[in-house]
């Protein structure tokens, strides 16, 4: 739907989005004072679908900066992480690794290693300590972690359509 016909219920439209009260959004609109007709013409088919369509142009452009901002942020943080683990301080990488899990919800690092590496995830022996058969254990590999939050990353990042409704 494109503007309104006529300018001063545009105006008046307009008004109603930016948050002003009726009686106000009509003044504003160069009408004068009348609570009545405010309300009559707030109740109007055109003006509420005028209101609608503007509330929701509102917020797709709420929702296209949210996704650019976190997809900013978040290629930052892997930027950072990447950054460390290439200097050797492992202790931060993985601290900020932790930190991305966290943000896709994963918390729980056993569940973590066995959900996401399951047979994937190297498997190192560990000598038995009462003597017996050596036991396999999982191994959380950090650049397999690291693959599994790119592949993550790649499957949960907004995409933004301005021609979708």
């Amino acid at each position: 739907m494109a503007a309104l016909p006529n300018a001063r219920h545009e105006q008046f439209a307009q008004r109603l989005v930016a948050g002003d009260t009726t009686d106000r959004a009509y003044q504003c609109a160069g009408f004068k004072a009348h609570r009545g007709n405010a309300a009559r013409l707030s109740a109007n088919e055109s003006i509420k679908a005028r209101v609608a369509e503007l509330q929701q142009m509102q917020v797709r452009k709420v929702h296209e900066f949210a996704a650019i901002n976190v997809r900013e942020q978040m290629h930052k943080l892997i930027g950072i992480v990447d950054d460390a683990r290439a200097a050797g301080d492992l202790t931060t990488a993985m601290k900020g690794q932790m930190f991305i899990m966290k943000m896709f919800g994963f918390e729980d690092m056993p569940t973590l290693t066995h959900e996401m590496l399951g047979e994937r995830g190297l498997q190192k022996s560990v000598p038995a300590q009462s003597g017996g058969q050596d036991e396999p254990r999982n191994v959380l590999q950090f650049s397999r972690v690291h693959q599994e939050l790119d592949r993550l990353i790649a499957a949960r990042t907004i995409e933004h359509d301005p021609q979708k409704n």
